[in-house]
């Protein structure tokens, strides 16, 4: 408990100097050493910021190896595992090299479904397996599962609960590219963790690049301190942060003017994550708001739909044309079924009506709802609550899009994400980006408040099913608040386009 007060402190002092940074910022220095000062500092605090994230973890250069059991194998054997194969298929290679491990399992969730079951009645379509592999490949993926489960340790029998491997085939195609042959081994495993630390090293960096200092350090400490993007969930993982560096940097190439690689980048990004389309949804409501804007809004269409198509078809060509229709029913299996981290408007009209309403509420302030979202009593509300919520910010939008450039506006657009849809916490760091708004000097304030808000929620409030749900109503609130928060003068004629 000791050591959650201190890194809940640490955390706050970031924030403070952060706001304090922030404020010296918007003044004229009177000596030019004061204003190097004030950017010395900024950078510093920024810096300390992405440190936090690293340092909020008791083993910072761990190995994610829950992460890696997912990713690595739902990769490197995706041809024959699809998105239903991973724990059924792991069973079956237990049962095959170590049948007495199968008792230590509690329950196994069913890909096919997403329901939760017991391994006596998964077992007999597990034996089925070994047909999707030729000889030598189910060899191989035995070895592998074997080599995992002693990694894990006592996680292991915990991790057939989790909801399976969910990646797009184009994430596939770039993983399975990073992925060497023969074996899994730590060090390999070891060395595909570096990946994301180049990525988000190099993402900061153009960060930097692009913004003043200030808008560094408000994003960092943001994304550092933030409490549902914490490395617990990703950090020490596999290839978990290309769609983040590629939707920041999209955004950092839209305010430098390179139409080109922005819409390649938002297409990769799109193609991993999908949510990320809202950034396209800016550049045309931006687009559509002034004239002149246009040029550029055709230049980044044309790169976005080109890369687009190229990843598209290199993906089928690669992995089959059954690939997109596979990702599709799990995509819609997946989205259907709630998680205790998901944040979103939503999960939390969902639960707040199924608990206060539908008698689903415990005393302690828990709720069990149904775990389809399909299921729920009061989805014709959900639906409506969402779709006029969702018209009113693209209302608001659609109004200052005269008035704000392109990036600005991508970056707006991805407010929707809570709005439209309920997504798994650590994706909620994509938030960072609204400290790049460096002109709106309220929403810079109100993002550093909101991070300090959620680390707060996730370090003192219990269970965690309570923790999202206040997680949710604050990034909700924010992003409702954008409006009041945005404050600007109008845009001169002359302005650049960008």
């Amino acid at each position: 408990m000791a050591a959650h007060y201190l890194c809940m402190a640490t955390r706050f002092l970031l924030c403070i100097s952060a706001i304090v940074g922030l404020v010296l910022s918007w003044y004229p220095a009177r000596t030019p050493r004061g204003s190097l000062l004030v950017k010395l500092v900024l950078v510093c605090t920024g810096a300390a910021g992405i440190a936090s994230w690293w340092l909020s973890s008791n083993d910072p250069s761990r190995l994610h190896t829950w992460e890696f059991y997912h990713h690595y194998l739902g990769a490197r054997y995706y041809t024959e595992l699809r998105y239903d194969g991973l724990y059924l298929c792991s069973l079956a290679a237990l049962e095959q090299r170590e049948p007495s491990s199968l008792s230590d399992i509690q329950a196994v969730r069913d890909l096919a479904t997403n329901n939760l079951t017991s391994v006596a009645a998964i077992l007999p379509l597990a034996k089925s397996c070994a047909q999707r592999f030729t000889p030598s490949t189910w060899q191989a993926f035995t070895d592998d599962v074997v080599f995992f489960k002693h990694l894990l340790g006592e996680n292991w029998a915990g991790l057939f609960r989790d909801h399976g491997f969910n990646p797009s085939p184009i994430w596939v195609l770039v993983a399975r590219s990073l992925i060497p042959d023969g074996p899994a081994s730590s060090n390999i495993l070891r060395i595909l963790s570096m990946v994301d630390i180049g990525l988000l090293a190099a993402m900061w960096l153009v960060v930097l690049r692009c913004f003043p200092p200030a808008a560094f350090a408000v994003a960092a400490v943001f994304w550092g301190t933030n409490g549902l993007g914490s490395f617990a969930w990703t950090g020490g993982a596999f290839l978990r942060h290309d769609w983040l560096f590629a939707t920041v940097v999209t955004i950092c190439s839209l305010r430098k003017g390179y139409w080109s690689i922005a819409g390649a980048l938002a297409a990769y990004a799109t193609g991993v994550r999908i949510f990320p389309a809202l950034l396209s949804l800016g550049v045309g409501v931006a687009a559509v708001g002034r004239s002149e804007r246009r040029t550029a809004a055709l230049s980044f269409a044309r790169s976005f739909i080109l890369t687009g198509m190229a990843l598209l078809a290199i993906s089928v060509a690669t992995l089959g044309s059954d690939s997109w229709r596979y990702f599709g029913e799990n995509i819609r299996k997946h989205v259907d079924t709630r998680a205790g981290n998901m944040v979103g408007l939503p999960s939390l009209v969902d639960n707040i009506l199924e608990c206060r309403m539908a008698g689903l509420g415990k005393p302690d302030g828990t709720c069990e709802p149904s775990e389809r979202m399909s299921d729920s009593k009061f989805g014709w509300l959900r639906r409506g609550v969402i779709l006029a919520t969702s018209l009113a910010f693209l209302t608001w939008l659609r109004w200052i899009s005269r008035r704000i450039k392109l990036y600005e506006a991508a970056i707006l657009t991805l407010g929707f994400l809570p709005l439209a849809t309920s997504a798994s916490s650590y994706y909620f760091e994509v938030f960072l980006v609204f400290g790049l708004l460096c002109e709106q000097r309220w929403i810079s304030v109100g993002l550093l408040t909101l991070g300090l808000a959620l680390d707060a929620a996730v370090l003192s409030i219990s269970p965690p099913n309570k923790i999202y749900l206040v997680a949710g109503l604050l990034v909700v609130q924010f992003v409702l608040l954008l409006p009041v928060l945005f404050r600007r003068t109008r845009i001169a004629l002359r302005e650049s386009p960008s």
